[in-house]
């Protein structure tokens, strides 16, 4: 587990089957190991297209993603695997800018290493910004306890501003528990000026549950959302979860064949039943 994953299990289980636009994704695996995914996406901003190429070459040389959008941009990610713990890894991004925008574009590249049982750490150097360095480290506490401690720090050596002093962009500590049944952590953002605690209990094959608590130091502010799934069987999962601020979200998902995954969402505001604000999302994907 890297730092990144801290909580990541009970984030996936609060968001991923909530999406409140709507899409259809098509992927195609071809004779020659490359897969091809096209996705169409409908929101309240327009219409937004992805073609996306992905393809494993036996020697461990892999094109994780080759991502054109409909808005210009172009995502290429590549990876090597060394040997059982070691990867590198190169990823950029360009493509059109739109004004007043975040700049998107990068060139990265990244390491990552893993001793299972022991630690992982994970580097990368964006060369295109600053350049920028970020890197992380989780220790193992505890042996097969599974008690894991990290850190994560971002730094921005600036040689690409003159009139500008190196500074860290980002630093943050975290600690997690993890075994087959439950997963804790608590972790920071933003210069530690955020926390974030996370639960996640499996009770059984079928039902998950997940609580996740975000409190703001430097305002004295907190939010938290609770939420769970449950599997009746191998192709439906019911999803459903409530926020601090009385948001309420449903999901059902299935497999309607071996072909073709069905995902209807939505989203209700518990404090005003008759306001204009709820969501309604439709997903389906199709794979050969």
């Amino acid at each position: 587990m890297f730092f990144k994953d801290f909580g990541r299990s009970t984030a996936d289980l609060l968001n991923d089957d909530f999406t409140y636009k709507r899409k259809l994704k098509i992927k195609l695996p071809t004779p020659d190991g490359v897969t091809w995914t096209s996705e169409g996406e409908l929101s309240s901003k327009g219409v937004m297209a992805k073609l996306a190429a992905k393809y494993k070459h036996p020697s461990g040389i892999s094109l994780d993603k080759l991502e054109f959008k409909s808005d210009g941009r172009v995502l290429g990610e590549a990876s090597l695997d060394v040997d059982s713990k070691l990867k590198l890894w190169v990823s950029a991004e360009d493509g059109r800018q739109d004004t007043g925008k975040p700049i998107k574009s990068h060139g990265k590249l990244g390491v990552e290493y893993v001793s299972p049982g022991i630690l992982s750490a994970l580097s990368d150097v964006d060369v295109v910004n600053g350049p920028t360095v970020n890197g992380s480290v989780v220790v193992n506490l505890a042996g097969k306890r599974g008690l894991l401690a990290g850190f994560q720090a971002t730094y921005n050596t600036q040689l690409d501003e003159k009139d500008q002093k190196p500074e860290f962009l980002d630093y943050n500590v975290g600690l997690a528990k993890v075994n087959t049944s439950w997963e804790a952590s608590v972790r920071s953002y933003h210069k530690m000026s955020n926390l974030q605690f996370s639960l996640l209990s499996r009770v059984n094959p079928q039902v998950t549950f997940g609580a996740q608590l975000d409190y703001q130091v430097d305002k004295n502010t907190q939010g938290m959302t609770i939420g769970g799934c449950f599997r009746p069987d191998a192709d439906i999962r019911l999803s459903a979860k409530m926020s601090s601020t009385a948001l309420l979200s449903i999901a059902y998902t299935q497999n309607l064949n071996k072909f073709a995954h069905l995902l209807l969402s939505a989203e209700v505001d518990a404090k005003d039943w008759a306001s204009d604000s709820h969501k309604f999302g439709l997903g389906l994907t199709l794979s050969a």
